[in-house]
């Protein structure tokens, strides 16, 4: 399937453009583009690139949480909401710290059916609660609590929210997963909406 939403092409360039695609890879995209189809096709809106990025970038790189509890999180969240291009970005990054095989299975299913660490847990149960109700409830926070400080718990709460949004995003517009990007995803295991499936499986409306 075409993304509905394609990466902006060579000739429709002007600095506005080129400054989201340059933000990750510097001035080495300048010339033949990023590298990610995902900056590529955020440069078809420039103004919304240019103030989109550096949100993520302080999520990613400037955040106040462990790097495995982000990761941990982001990739649950990329299963639940069915996106294969975050799946595959933050698979490899979460191995790269050092978890397991085994936990990157478990990611897919039950948490309570895997003996994750309290803090791992909690985090988890944090990304489920505000998916099904909205809000993380008092135990899961009074868990969260005890080993996040008051920084770390609003950045979870908003990494949460900006892998859901970004999720969404690149499911509508057909953003692709570039290659050579480990994935082991399979769309027809996730849980992610039969709405959303057919809508991406229908392509764009002509």
């Amino acid at each position: 399937m075409a993304p509905r939403i394609p990466p902006l092409p060579h000739r429709d360039w002007t600095d506005e453009e080129l400054e989201v695609i340059t933000f990750w890879e510097g001035e080495s995209a300048r010339e033949s583009g990023a590298r990610s189809t995902l900056t590529m096709t955020l440069a078809q809106h420039p103004a919304m690139g240019r103030t989109f990025y550096p949100f993520g970038k302080q999520l990613l790189v400037h955040s106040t949480l462990p790097a495995r509890q982000r990761e941990l999180a982001t990739l649950r969240i990329s299963w639940l909401y069915g996106c294969e291009y975050e799946w595959g970005h933050h698979l490899q990054w979460t191995r790269n710290l050092g978890v397991s095989d085994e936990e990157i299975v478990a990611l897919k299913g039950d948490v309570d059916a895997y003996p994750w660490t309290e803090l791992d847990g909690a985090v988890l149960r944090a990304v489920d609660q505000l998916r099904e109700n909205n809000v993380i409830d008092d135990e899961v926070w009074r868990l969260l609590a005890r080993h996040f400080d008051q920084r770390q718990l609003m950045d979870l709460v908003l990494t949460i929210g900006h892998y859901v949004m970004l999720s969404w995003a690149i499911s509508s517009w057909g953003t692709e997963l570039e290659p050579g990007w480990p994935s082991n995803f399979s769309m027809g295991q996730s849980p992610a909406s039969t709405i959303g499936r057919q809508a991406r499986d229908a392509g764009p409306v002509s």
